[in-house]
């Protein structure tokens, strides 16, 4: 496989290299280099489509900038860059809308519909999916067509339609049969099964990837036999058959590893073989898998805890470097011109000194002034080149900060999952864990950027409180106010800002009282400054202060050091200040806090 991929590449190499007769070969050549690379090494596809791109502007061909178009959706998509993803497609689609033929709409409408998908804009990802439906309908059965009712199947998976899920599978899965497409039926199934999990049919679950499995090991695809042996497995496990799911399970292991595990695949079968073990009593094996399980988890979250610290670091040495050479670089200029300076000065006092003495003198005290001056110009350079040194510590400082927030909260959460796991609590643990991968995959995102429209910011609010409401058991009453003279998409917000705020309230205020728990997020604009106020009914500052004290009398919310910090670095980069106001509610009956934050916008 390998010496075929490489020829692959020399052949597609030599084509580009080779001196092509028209710009539209030239372009060819990008796009099927582009496409080699997007399935070994998404990195390097990029060049390739810039290049493919600006010969498409030559040939002024609306439909191959739409292509490529897409092609840059697929790659920010396959690098995890979600936003940049949709940005590509939504012009792809624009264009295509126009002058595309019928095929090249259902590509584009395909692939703006995974981009919403990924984004968590599922209405507009099933409008999508009923489009493409209707464009085919009339069409006789090909790969193609079961393809469009297979994505519109895994659309309402997501939204947890299962009947119009089942639906559309089914209907993807004949249309396999009729044209005798095996391989596609097979990956559809799987998906069918994983419906049936969903809706707790086991039985039927179990018989779908024993199928899948069958297939699988008569085609030889390791890999695949592996994802059949854990559905399988799982199946068991849900149905309660822990001696039947252990096999599976191991099997599901074994080849894991043989083939290059999935590490979040793996993850979750130590995590499975670790209850299933614990379920029978043999608890020296259940620890095992537990050891296992919790090492693999840890260092999956160390790794890209690690990883965006470091790309943080490399960026800022990388800058500091360039900043040092170019002060070294325009150090030597100034020294050939000085140089060349001084020997204009001694030939011309050399020359005219007899004669022109007085001019000469001139000259001199001309010249020493523009020293001056010319010096003074060169410590004001440098001067400000470390300004802007200094600065980009401090963005990366800031940007390291935001990296902290995510770990904070996911470990909150884990918990939670956790213990609904440990009291046997599937259907609660399911549904937590689908809303906190939607949030996760918000918050990666936004840790990313400086700032975020409050669009972005309010959709995670809404995500995060959704989960905090299932920790505290429903006993919590939200609500989110926006002023009619705001612009949700034109306001823009530190990211991942407003929610410590709202974890205080939470976890300070409201934790601690049992009943009638309120709290309240408003946000007005005020003389072009943004004002969030968050408001809670609970046990107020100085009850929380005791309580604390009493607990840990050193104890001092993560959330809050971490955001003063981020206040004060941001505050250094900006002229309008961003102000954090705290203050205590007292009416009489109940306590309450109110945390007023004005952004400058």
């Amino acid at each position: 496989m390998a010496s075929a991929q490489t020829s692959v590449l020399d052949s597609l190499q030599h084509r580009y290299k080779s001196k092509l007769d028209s710009d539209s070969l030239k372009l060819e050549s990008c796009l099927d280099l582009a496409k080699y690379y997007m399935n070994v090494d998404v990195r390097k596809a990029s060049p390739y489509l810039n290049e493919a791109l600006e010969y498409s502007k030559n040939l002024k061909n609306k439909q191959l900038t739409a292509k490529i178009f897409n092609s840059f959706s697929l790659l920010h998509r396959a690098s995890g860059n979600e936003l940049k993803a949709l940005e590509f497609a939504i012009d792809a689609k624009k264009i295509i809308d126009i002058y595309g033929t019928k095929q090249e709409k259902i590509i584009a409408n395909s692939e703006l519909l995974n981009s919403y998908i990924n984004t968590g804009d599922f209405e507009k990802a099933i409008a999508l999916a009923e489009l493409n439906k209707k464009l085919v309908l009339s069409e006789p059965s090909s790969s193609n067509k079961a393809r469009l009712f297979f994505d519109a199947g895994n659309v309402y998976k997501i939204v947890n339609n299962y009947s119009e899920a089942k639906k559309n599978y089914s209907q993807a899965i004949n249309i396999c049969k009729e044209i005798n497409f095996v391989p596609g039926e097979m990956v559809m199934k799987v998906k069918l099964g994983l419906l049936f999990i969903a809706e707790k049919q086991y039985d039927r679950a179990i018989l779908t990837f024993k199928e899948t499995l069958k297939y699988y090991e008569k085609v030889k695809q390791p890999t695949r036999q592996g994802t059949s042996f854990l559905h399988l497995g799982k199946s068991y496990s849900l149905k309660g058959d822990s001696k039947k799911a252990i096999p599976e399970l191991l099997n599901a292991l074994f080849f894991f590893e043989k083939t290059g595990a999935n590490l979040f695949q793996k993850n979750e079968i130590q995590e499975l073989l670790f209850y299933n073990y614990a379920i029978l009593g043999e608890s020296s094996k259940a620890l095992k898998f537990k050891t296992q399980y919790k090492q693999l988890r840890d260092s999956i979250v160390s790794k890209n805890k690690t990883k965006l610290i470091e790309g943080l670091k490399v960026k800022y040495d990388t800058d500091k470097l360039l900043a040092e050479k170019e002060i070294s670089k325009q150090n030597t200029l100034l020294l050939k011109q000085k140089v060349k300076l001084n020997k204009y000065f001694f030939l011309a006092i050399t020359g005219l000194l007899i004669v022109l003495l007085v001019i000469g003198l001139f000259l001199f005290l001309r010249y020493k002034n523009k020293q001056k001056t010319f010096f003074l110009a060169s410590e004001l350079k440098e001067t400000q080149k470390r300004l802007v040194v200094e600065k980009q510590y401090r963005n990366s400082e800031l940007k390291a900060l935001n990296a902290q927030m995510n770990p904070h909260f996911i470990f909150n959460t884990l918990n939670s999952i956790q213990e609904y796991i440990v009291l046997n609590e599937k259907d609660l643990a399911s549904s937590y864990l689908i809303k906190f991968s939607r949030l996760i995959r918000i918050y990666l995102e936004h840790s990313k950027e400086n700032e975020v429209v409050l669009s972005e910011e309010i959709k995670a609010l809404n995500i995060y409180l959704e989960l905090e409401k299932n920790r505290f058991e429903d006993l919590l009453n939200y609500e989110i106010s926006i002023a009619e003279n705001i612009d949700l998409n034109s306001i823009k917000i530190p990211s991942l800002f407003i929610q410590p705020y709202v974890e205080n309230a939470l976890k300070h205020g409201l934790l601690h009282k049992k009943t009638d728990r309120k709290l309240s997020i408003i946000f007005t604009l005020n003389d072009n400054v943004l004002h969030c106020s968050i408001k809670d009914n609970g046990i107020g500052i100085e009850a929380s202060k005791k309580l604390n004290a009493k607990r840990n009398p050193f104890h001092k919310s993560f959330a809050t050091s971490t955001n003063e910090k981020r206040v004060r670095l941001l505050n250094s980069n900006r002229t309008n200040t961003i102000k954090v106001e705290t203050k205590s509610l007292v009416n009489g009956i109940n306590d309450g806090t109110e945390v007023i934050i004005k952004i400058p916008q």
